[in-house]
């Protein structure tokens, strides 16, 4: 690699940098001459330049002459937000704000690195790299094989530099909380909260799941049915199952939520609960308890009760699978019950982040995840937070299908309280009352403290019963050696009883330590345990290794127990040493394995008889018929009772889901079920009812009325339009569900249980008042909300500055939105063309500018620098004539004035009629300024609409499909009629695209632009594509490029060939995804980045999980890197590379171009 490094080190260098401040003390400025040079044509590089390591600007006119390197003044000033004047031979720069002015002097001769020079072509001034060293105090190092220049700075910070760390102290402010009055983001239109509302009655919506059962005896009717509506202003959840025959399952609980997050029943509970609930008091006194009775509850959201064991509980479809893992680890699985309340207790937590996933499976190949999170790095209550539960069960008794004779009695009674002393300090008391196996009374009173230290956790839990007998828990969880963690517990009881320990007249000691952590991605934990019971004692050792391969699964436990007991003076004496191999998860999309070999070395029978596997196999298809094939196989029992067989059919549609599943076991029984399972409800508005199978139950309704809002006072009024055809956001089962000729409409399936939002859109040119709505609902909530919608104005504009007698973009430019109170709306930056856009205001007195501050850091001047403009009560689209800048002027400086801007036909444009039913919208719209005559859109785009296409052409009505297409194919249609195409072009085309070579990594950009119309057409001229992109900004770019090539020599060639008279550069080549899977998605892992694709096969084993090979540019150097399919988030990206055998990090998709399946 040839690379120059520009060191500013020699003695000249600072000789002319005291050249430069001595006048200073004299004179109060800073006054220097800097001598000329030539400029070589055959010497002219297209840069990217870094700034400390960070790129901050792609392709700069730069010049490397010798071992000299030139930089043009104006871009590489402007992007760095210096302040600045260059006026005919003098340029003067701010330096923290003092005044350094160069005098620009005749030729120098045989400049080296070090001397102080510039130079000029057609089109900028350059200054040599020892100007900008000396000036600010900086390294310059010039890279020639990749064509970058990185600037490092020392002591000195560029108005860039400063500006971004401003920003990221603004961002860290408003993420702790800080009020920054400095930043002010508001938007037209606001996020409203709805609270939760509860009714008398709603009708039940919910999931209903029917089966017939034949087999070679009998003919059963199963069914399973979850129910959610309001009664008696409560939240009524009823779910009910019956399976071959069995006693019904029931359970019907009524609750009431708070309404809004800060609303409590009472101003004291989260939530009470009546029917049939569960309820637990202490981890040392009871375990989860269901029956009937009432429960009074509020806790902090993952409120937990203990540090080292954890209760889980969920709602889950009756007879589905439910596998539960721990930080990627495999812990059990079990069968949803009939009632469908999921519970998993006594769940195992460590020290930091805990990340709990429910796998749910079902019978006919769904599937679902449940997530939970748990951070274990403080208590689980922050000062002055509190928490406290109040409960009355009867264990024996439900409140429907009750078989139970005896007389109802509240058997077990119970209330905590925790409170946050402190962030470090959590102190709790708890009574409980039940009763034991002989039905008599039991009280016992607990107390807790919780501690809080750097790196671990400490908790004691003490309780007595009515006996004073005693019983204490002492934990400690964290931090070992960085990576590791660490539990210890330590429980003692004597005489005491409660329905979790048991020692009555004797005393026990339970001692259990736990090291777990990872190495070379195996997961492993080491426990030791010893229990010391009356006359018994047992000591057990323990390994766990567990390893997760993509979406498998393998885990191994290794025990070995000694139990010692005397009796009568007699001691016996037992080892063991068993173990179990567990291999689980998705071998591929379609085929899933459970297996569990069970061993004991010490028998006989090595492996156990409990040992077993599971096939499942659900091919895909894609006619909404999927196939589930189930095989369960035990190797070592009976060969009558060894293997089961069953098939599965589910028929999908939006709608519901039919099913048939059979099965056939090895003692040559069979049994065979039809059913259908669907989510139903109700649209009384538009007479329809719903039934969907993609919706869940526990949702809440939305009753949604939608208008727009003439008066703008957000009341429906006798002049307000009902709107039909709004469609709605936030649940995907909602598509297809619009308003009617009311503008009503009913959408269940809304998610319940806390914080929810949705949105609304109707046409182009309109928007809600509201922005997103968020809604606090409870299941079976039924929503009432009006939507106002106005018509909205976009004011669009460009940003231009003079340069050798024409007008570029200026590309830095801030522009600022007012309210008629002069209160700061929203400030955004232009783009590559020096255009910017405010989209949908509301009708209203508006006020755009130029920033204040961007003009006083950056010396640009205008006569106009800011519009006031009222916008119609029909709303519409504005263009607002071209800011024209200037470098400031001592001697005539320019006004700087804000005129008011008055709206006619050649700058504004109303909203259109729909001819169909009265009502209004506009045609939004973007065209290039009249003014500007040397932007690289300009020459090729005026004028290209001719006098006999009115504008009645291209407005169009609400009947209509689109607008905005309409209006992309009048101007590719005109253009074509009058702009002919490229003479001359030696590459072969077809339907209009140049073909070249699949691998070239070059091509030619012709412009860049902000409106895809603009791109469209221009592209349409030259024969060209067009390419969406994002720039610094995150602002969506339509980038106009022509050919690919194999270098970027090869493209100046042709440019300057074919494309005379145009403005052309070098870039690298880049598209969007064009697989679907990375295009609905987000976010990929990188396995693999280097300048040719790998020989090697540990990519093969994953390319069914989908693998793409890619692009993309690193520091100016185009990679090809081997990537994932797209996630959805962040987390789920991460849990694909936990499960990989491969190295790799997580990226956003939009880091890669060229996107193609390996």
């Amino acid at each position: 690699m040839n690379v120059t490094t520009l060191k500013v080190r020699s003695a000249l260098s600072v000789c002319a940098f005291f050249v430069f401040i001595c006048p200073f003390f004299l004179f109060g400025s800073i006054q220097s001459q800097v001598s000329h040079i030539g400029l070589i044509e055959e010497n002219y590089v297209l840069l990217n330049v870094k700034l400390d390591r960070k790129i901050i600007f792609n392709s700069l006119d730069a010049y490397h002459q010798g071992e000299v390197l030139f930089f043009a003044v104006e871009p590489l000033f402007d992007i760095l937000n210096l302040k600045y004047i260059l006026v005919d031979r003098n340029l003067t720069v701010w330096k923290d704000d003092k005044e350094y002015i160069f005098e620009l002097l005749a030729p120098t001769i045989n400049p080296d690195k070090s001397t102080i020079v510039w130079g000029q072509d057609d089109y900028n001034i350059y200054v040599s790299e020892a100007f900008l060293e000396s000036l600010f105090d900086l390294k310059v190092t010039y890279n020639n094989f990749r064509l970058i220049a990185e600037i490092d700075t020392y002591d000195y910070k560029f108005p860039k530099q400063k500006l971004e760390e401003l920003e990221r102290i603004r961002k860290l402010n408003a993420l702790s909380g800080v009020s920054v009055s400095q930043e002010k983001e508001v938007t037209s239109a606001r996020d409203v909260t709805i609270a939760d509302q509860y009714r008398f009655f709603t009708a039940p919506n919910g999931l209903f799941n029917s089966a017939i059962s034949w087999s070679e005896k009998n003919k059963n009717n199963n069914f399973s049915v979850q129910l959610v509506s309001d009664l008696f202003y409560h939240s009524a959840s009823l779910t009910l199952g019956q399976s071959n025959g069995s006693e019904l399952a029931s359970r019907l609980e009524f609750s009431r939520y708070k309404t809004a997050p800060n609303q409590r029943i009472l101003g004291m509970f989260d939530k009470y609960s009546f029917g049939d609930v569960s309820g637990s008091s202490n981890s040392l006194t009871s375990r989860v308890k269901s029956g009937l009775g009432i429960v009074f509850d509020r806790s902090p959201e993952n409120f937990r009760r203990q540090n080292l064991l954890i209760t889980i509980n969920e709602q889950a479809p009756p007879g589905w699978e439910a596998e539960l893992y721990h930080n990627n680890r495999f812990l059990r699985v079990i069968t949803v019950p009939q009632d469908g309340l999921l519970v998993f207790e006594d769940v195992p937590t460590e020290y930091g982040q805990n990340i709990y996933q429910i796998k749910l499976f079902g019978p006919f190949g769904e599937a679902d995840v449940i997530e939970k999170y748990l951070d274990l790095t403080k208590n689980a209550l922050a000062k002055n937070d509190i928490a406290y539960n109040v409960f009355a069960l009867d264990p024996n008794h439900k409140l429907i299908n009750d078989k139970n004779g005896s007389q109802y009695e509240f058997t077990d009674l119970g209330m905590s309280l925790d409170y946050g002393i402190s962030d470090n300090w959590q102190f709790g008391v708890s009574l409980y009352n039940t009763k034991n196996q002989d039905d008599e009374d039991i009280q016992l009173l607990s107390m807790k403290n919780a501690l809080s230290f750097p790196g671990f956790l400490v908790e004691n839990d003490i309780s007595v019963d009515q006996d004073l007998g005693f019983a204490q828990l002492t934990t400690i969880t964290g931090n070992l050696f960085d990576d590791k963690r660490f539990s210890f517990a330590y429980e003692s009881a004597s005489d005491y009883e409660s329905p979790r320990i048991n020692a009555k007249e004797s005393d026990v000691h339970l001692v259990n330590a736990n090291i777990s952590g990872v190495l070379s991605r195996w997961s492993y934990g080491l426990n030791a345990n010893f229990r010391d019971e009356n006359d018994t004692n047992v000591w057990r050792l323990s390994n766990r290794l567990s390893r997760s391969f993509e979406s498998v699964y393998l885990n191994h436990t290794l025990d070995y127990s000694i139990i010692k007991s005397t009796l009568d003076g007699h001691e016996d004496k037992i080892n063991s040493l068993t173990g179990s191999l567990n291999l689980g998860g998705r071998i591929s999309r379609e085929l899933r394995v459970s297996a569990a070999l069970n061993y004991n070395p010490v028998e006989g029978d090595f492996i156990q008889n409990s040992s077993s596997m599971l096939l499942q196999y659900a091919p895909v298809s894609e006619s909404g018929i999927n196939h589930y094939f189930n095989l369960r196989y035990l190797p070592l029992q009976d060969s009558d009772k060894n293997w089961q067989l069953g098939y599965n059919v589910g028929y999908d549609t939006k709608q519901y889901q039919l099913t048939l599943s059979s099965n056939y076991s090895a003692d040559e029984r069979w049994n065979i079920q039809a059913g259908v399972r669907f989510f139903f409800g109700y649209d009384h508005y538009n007479s329809r009812p719903i039934f969907s199978s993609e919706m869940t139950s526990q949702s809440a309704t939305l009753d949604a009325h939608v208008y727009l809002d003439r008066q703008l006072n957000n009341q429906f009024d006798p002049l307000d339009y009902d709107l039909s055809g709004v469609e709605f956001f936030g649940n995907k089962a909602w598509k297809g569900l619009t308003t009617g000729n009311s503008g009503r409409v009913i959408l269940p399936g809304l998610a319940s249980g806390g914080v929810t939002t949705f949105g609304a859109r109707w046409k182009n040119g309109s928007q809600s008042i509201d922005n997103d709505f968020v809604v606090y609902t409870h299941p079976g909530s039924y929503i009432k909300v009006d939507i106002p919608f106005h018509l909205t104005t976009e004011l669009i504009g460009f940003v231009l500055r003079e340069k050798h007698g024409s007008q570029t973009p200026v590309t830095n430019a801030m522009i600022s939105l007012l309210d008629n109170r002069n209160e700061l709306i929203q400030e955004i930056k232009v783009d590559a063309d020096g255009y910017f856009e405010f989209l949908g205001l509301a009708p209203g007195r508006y006020t755009v500018k130029i920033q204040d501050e961007f003009l006083a850091r950056s010396g640009y001047e205008s006569e106009v620098i800011g519009y006031n403009i009222r916008t119609g009560s029909q709303a519409g689209f504005i263009e607002l004539p071209a800011f024209l800048l200037a470098r400031g002027n001592r001697i005539l400086p320019l006004k700087n004035a804000i005129q008011d801007l008055q709206l006619d036909a050649n700058n504004s444009e109303a909203i259109i009629n729909d001819d169909t039913q009265g009502k209004l919208f506009h045609l939004p719209k973007k065209s290039p300024p009249e003014s500007s005559t040397d932007s690289s859109w300009n020459r090729d785009y005026q004028h290209k609409v001719p006098n006999d296409v009115k504008n009645s052409d291209i407005k169009m009505s609400q009947g209509q499909q689109s607008d905005r297409p309409k209006l992309k194919r009048v101007l590719v249609e005109v253009d074509a009629k009058q702009i002919g195409t490229i003479s001359n072009n030696p590459y072969k085309t077809i339907s209009g695209q140049v073909i070249v070579d699949k691998n070239a990594l070059f091509t030619l950009q012709l412009g860049a632009y902000s409106n895809a119309i603009q791109a469209e057409a221009i592209a349409e001229k030259y024969r060209a594509e067009v390419m969406e992109t994002t720039d610094d900004n995150t602002a969506l770019n339509y980038k106009v490029v022509t050919g690919r090539f194999p270098s970027k020599e090869a493209a100046l060639n042709y440019g300057q060939q074919h494309l005379k008279g145009t403005d052309f550069f070098p870039r690298l080549y880049f598209t969007k995804a064009t697989s679907n899977e990375t295009e609905k998605n987000t976010w990929v892992v990188q396995f693999f980045a280097g300048k040719t694709l790998p020989k090697t096969t540990k990519f093969e084993a994953m390319r069914k999980d989908g693998l793409f090979y890619a692009y993309k540019n690193i520091n100016g150097e185009p990679l090809v890197c081997i990537i994932s399919k797209g996630f959805k988030s962040k987390n789920e990206a991460l849990v694909f590379l936990n499960k990989s055998a491969l190295d790799g990090f997580v990226l956003h998709q939009a880091s890669f171009n060229n996107i193609e399946r390996l």
